[in-house]
């Protein structure tokens, strides 16, 4: 009797404890975490224990105040780090907790600035503060834990940027070319159609995936090709005509290869984009030639034809959205039909279907043929059609892609 007694008294408190770590969770996901994962060799589990003890920190650093409060988690070598936005907090992830490597804590200075990594080396550039935004660029000295500002050759504007080989490239009415190693900085003319306002930029979230570069400000979003130096621009909010709360509910936003993925608390995917999806919404920008006054005037123009038939679209692809949503069975349908584009990978397409965790390759090539057979089963059983289609792989014919036909 007495050792059934202990046991009860025990799963008591058990109990109290879970229910004492999902309150303390559940109250600090007040903010957005945003995890730059270079090199995807992170664990599910591990990945969500990280994410939550972020925002945990969000409360014991006392951010409250700010309405909409960031954090990004990116790879430096091997190491996992976090910076707190407008903050010159740096913890480093180690022993399943984070631990804080920056000396000094002090706010103000670079609230929603560009944090990035170069050559193993910690960067934040632009931002804005109390009294002023700037477009300096300051690293921070792992070994005596203090952020150092950058004496370039040329003050840079608060501007879209992206991470380059020597350093970063700022892009405003100029580019702007700076070298880390010789602190120089090149100019270069810009064909930008627009020259972005300082507030608009300080609104905007600066993110990066392996291929893209992108600024997105709501009604003036730009991607950025790193590869061939691209620049894309849309005056349409894209993250709204995919998902109006894909960026402003408390989740976990993890960059995968060129894919976002939206994780919810308790480890559930949410929502997952390829970024090439979003190329429909965008118009292709030449960032070496001047604008011309019949430039100009041709380019808002072209603004003005695309605002109305990329409304239009919208509004249809949304009406045929919702009317789809209510009727499928599957909640996979939905998933894929949000990634209607360009074929996908085998290897996007498991991270959209959430297999990448399964180790054995056999079980995740059974558990894929699955999934897809239920899914084209309904779909062709209501619309008469596959809705996943295995295609060879034009560039590889030893690999498959897969093409969601809607």
């Amino acid at each position: 009797m007495l050792r059934r007694r202990n046991q009860v008294g025990k799963n008591i408190v058990a109990c109290f404890v879970v229910c004492a770590l999902l309150f303390l969770c559940s109250n600090s996901a007040h903010g957005q975490v945003f995890f730059q994962d270079k090199y995807g060799k992170m664990r599910h589990p591990e990945m969500m224990t990280m994410f939550r003890k972020s925002l945990v920190l969000m409360d014991t650093l006392e951010c409250r105040r700010k309405d909409f409060y960031k954090m990004y988690i990116m790879y430096c070598g091997d190491d996992v780090v976090l910076f707190s936005d407008g903050y010159f907090d740096v913890f480093l992830w180690k022993d399943a907790r984070w631990n804080r490597v920056s000396r000094v804590r002090r706010g103000g200075y670079n609230f929603n600035g560009k944090k990035f990594i170069w050559r193993d080396r910690i960067f934040s550039f632009g931002g804005y503060g109390y009294w002023r935004h700037h477009g300096d660029v300051i690293e921070f000295d792992r070994k005596s834990g203090n952020w150092v500002k950058l004496e370039l050759s040329e003050t840079l504007p608060f501007a879209p940027a992206m991470v380059t080989d020597t350093g970063l490239r700022v892009i405003s009415d100029t580019i702007y070319d700076v070298n880390f190693t010789t602190l120089a900085v090149e100019k270069h003319p810009s064909g930008v159609p627009f020259k972005l306002d300082n507030n608009s930029v300080a609104r905007g979230l600066k993110l990066e995936s392996t291929s893209w570069a992108f600024l997105l400000l709501g009604k003036e979003n730009y991607l950025l090709d790193k590869k061939n130096q691209q620049l894309y621009y849309s005056d349409l909010n894209t993250t709204e005509l995919i998902d109006k709360t894909f960026f402003y509910k408390y989740s976990l936003i993890q960059f995968k290869g060129d894919s976002l993925l939206k994780w919810s608390l308790d480890g559930q995917l949410i929502q997952a984009i390829d970024i090439r999806n979003l190329l429909q919404f965008y118009k292709s920008v030449d960032l070496q030639v001047k604008n011309t006054w019949a430039g100009s005037v041709l380019g808002y123009i072209s603004v003005v034809v695309l605002l109305g038939g990329g409304s239009a679209y919208w509004f249809t692809r949304r009406r045929k959205r919702k009317s789809q949503s209510t009727m499928w069975q599957n909640p996979i349908i939905q998933l894929l039909l949000s990634a209607a584009g360009p074929p996908l990978s085998m290897e996007q397409l498991d991270i959209l279907l959430a297999l990448e965790s399964i180790q054995s390759m056999e079980y995740r090539k059974y558990k894929r043929a699955q999934i897809l057979s239920e899914v084209n089963e309904e779909y062709k059983h209501k619309l008469g059609r596959e809705l996943v289609v295995r295609l060879k792989d034009p560039e590889d014919g030893r690999r498959f892609v897969y093409e969601v036909r809607v």
